[in-house]
C-alpha cells in the first residue's frame, strides 16, 4: 500500500506540440567523431523540462550513467548541470570527451560505481538500464546521489501504431527473423523495489522529423539490431530501406517516440 501513495503515473496528452530532435548546440566535427557519432532520434525538450523540474537542472552536480559518446550528456550541460558521464566502453567514453572537452568522463560499470557516496545531486541513465543487472545498479545510483536528490531513468521506443515500427517488423520477417523485442519488455522492476521516498512515471511522446537517408544511419548504427539479426542484417538493412521509401518516398519523413520516464527522489 505504501508503494501505491508514493507512486504517481502521468501520461502526457496526445496533442502537446511536437519537438524536433537535434543537438541543442553543434558538436566538435573532426573526422573521428562524425564516423563514430552516427544521427540519433535524441529524446525532446519535454523530456529535459520535466526532469529539469524534478531537480536535475543548473547548477546540479549530474551522473550520466551509460553516457555513450554523449547523446544524453549534451543537453544537460547546455541547460548547465555540471555533468559527469560514465560508461564501459573506453572507445565511445574517447568519442564524447572530445565531443565535450569541458565535462568530466569516467570508465566505470554500473553495478561498481567509482564513486564516494552523496557525490551527486542526482543522477540519469538514458536507453541502457535493461543492460545491467538491475537490482545492484539501482542500490548504486541511490548510494552516489545525495539525500532528496532525483534520479531519471527512461526509455524510448517507437509507438506501435508508428509506421516506422511497422516496417521494421515486415523487414523482419522478410528476413526470417521475428522483430526485436522492447527493451522495456517485463516492465522495470527494480525502480518500483528499489528504497526510494518517492517515485513517479511520465509517459511522454515525442515525434522525430527526418529522412530515411538519415534514419538508414542510425539503423546501421544499433548493435542491438547487429546481434539480433546476425548474418541476415545487411538483408534485413536492405529490406527496411525499401520499406520506409515505399512509405515515404525521398523526402521528410517522421518517427514518433513513446518515451517512458521514471524519476525517483532519494530518501
Amino acid at each position: 500500500m505504501a508503494l501505491r501513495r508514493t507512486l504517481a503515473i502521468e501520461v502526457a496528452p496526445l496533442n502537446r506540440r511536437y519537438c524536433h530532435s537535434v543537438n541543442i548546440i553543434p558538436s566538435p566535427a573532426p573526422s573521428r567523431i562524425n564516423v563514430a557519432q552516427p544521427w540519433r532520434p535524441g529524446y525532446g525538450t519535454e523530456l529535459y523540462d520535466t526532469i529539469a523540474a524534478a531537480g536535475i537542472d543548473t547548477g546540479r552536480t549530474i551522473l550520466d550513467l551509460a553516457c555513450g559518446t554523449g547523446n544524453s550528456t549534451e543537453p544537460l550541460a547546455v541547460r548547465g548541470c555540471i555533468v559527469t558521464g560514465l560508461d564501459l566502453a573506453q572507445e565511445r567514453l574517447a568519442v564524447a570527451q572530445e565531443r565535450l572537452p569541458n565535462l568530466r568522463f569516467v570508465h566505470g560499470r554500473a553495478e561498481e560505481l567509482p564513486f564516494d557516496d552523496d557525490s551527486f545531486d542526482g543522477a540519469v541513465c538514458a536507453q541502457a538500464f535493461h543492460h545491467f543487472d538491475q537490482p545492484k545498479a539501482m542500490a548504486q545510483l541511490i548510494r552516489v546521489v545525495r539525500p532528496g536528490g532525483s534520479i531519471a531513468i527512461w526509455w524510448a521506443m517507437l509507438s506501435s501504431t508508428d509506421r516506422v515500427r511497422a516496417a521494421r517488423e515486415v523487414a523482419s520477417l522478410r528476413a526470417g527473423r521475428s522483430p526485436i523485442p522492447d527493451s522495456l519488455k517485463g516492465g522495470f522492476k527494480a525502480f518500483f523495489a528499489a528504497p526510494l521516498a518517492e517515485r513517479r512515471m511520465r509517459v511522454l511522446r515525442h515525434v522525430v522529423f527526418t529522412t530515411v537517408d538519415q534514419w538508414m544511419v542510425y539503423e546501421r548504427s544499433r548493435r542491438r539490431a547487429a546481434e539480433h539479426y546476425g548474418e541476415r542484417y545487411e538483408q534485413y538493412l536492405t529490406l527496411l530501406e525499401n520499406e520506409l521509401h515505399s512509405s515515404y518516398g525521398n523526402g521528410e519523413m517522421q518517427a514518433t517516440f513513446i518515451q517512458y520516464l521514471y524519476i525517483g527522489r532519494t530518501a
